[in-house]
């Protein structure tokens, strides 16, 4: 079922002049898989109204009704996230549609959970984290992340902590000792999945166009199955 609420916008973190993390507590919580979206509208409606001009994120939390707060990453990258940049403050209201989206986990614990992820596309993947991490299934998971630099790749420490040797990062146009200083690879992804003890994987894809386009191909020709992507941009 489909919701709209309003939202008051309890904190910011600011990862980079251009790339902020936003924490939003509605009015109306309702359940949600880890993995969905929203759409954020900087105008105040209800659900009897046409909805206005808003922009999609993907959810960074899992549903907790301990904790009723939807985590949203969000880049600067045209006029509507600029107006976001400069309108919602702490404090400020904005009204949210949600849930959308089909990005989910397979629902065992008998698959691998390979994630593929370039910059802020690592949202939805951090919803993952909190669900497996809640579900004690942290060893079916795999991160494969790749940003342009050590400040532009988000919660590289918890990644790493909670996911250890099956975390693997790729910074681009730097030089860092802690990843491979180079493009994530569809070979990289492919051993990985060669020395499998499961029997099924899935594969969940999320960056630019371009990025989910590179990896969809290249899996999919390489006979993977279960090949799913953020692509509702």
């Amino acid at each position: 079922m489909i919701t709209v609420s309003k939202a008051k916008v309890d904190k910011i973190i600011e990862h980079k002049d251009d790339l902020r993390e936003y924490f939003l507590i509605p009015d109306k919580y309702r359940s949600f898989r880890a993995g969905m979206f929203l759409q954020l509208s900087l105008d105040l409606v209800t659900a009897s109204d046409c909805w206005p001009e808003s922009r999609t994120f993907s959810i960074a939390s899992a549903h907790d009704k301990s904790n009723p707060c939807f985590r949203l990453i969000i880049r600067r990258v045209g006029k509507y996230t600029s107006r976001i940049f400069n309108e919602l403050k702490v404090g400020s209201i904005c009204t949210v549609k949600y849930p959308f989206g089909d990005l989910m986990l397979p629902g065992d614990d008998t698959s691998e959970i390979i994630c593929i992820a370039g910059g802020s596309g690592i949202a939805p993947f951090l919803s993952f984290l909190d669900e497996c991490a809640r579900n004690n299934t942290l060893n079916n998971m795999y991160v494969f992340y790749s940003a342009k630099t050590e400040s532009e790749m988000l919660y590289k420490k918890l990644l790493s902590e909670l996911l250890g040797n099956s975390y693997y990062p790729f910074v681009t146009r730097e030089k860092v000792e802690w990843a491979k200083n180079r493009r994530i690879s569809i070979d990289d992804v492919i051993k990985l999945t060669q020395d499998s003890k499961l029997n099924t994987q899935h594969y969940y894809i999320c960056g630019s166009p371009s990025f989910i386009d590179y990896f969809k191909k290249g899996l999919r020709n390489s006979g993977k199955a279960n090949v799913f992507t953020d692509e509702w941009e």
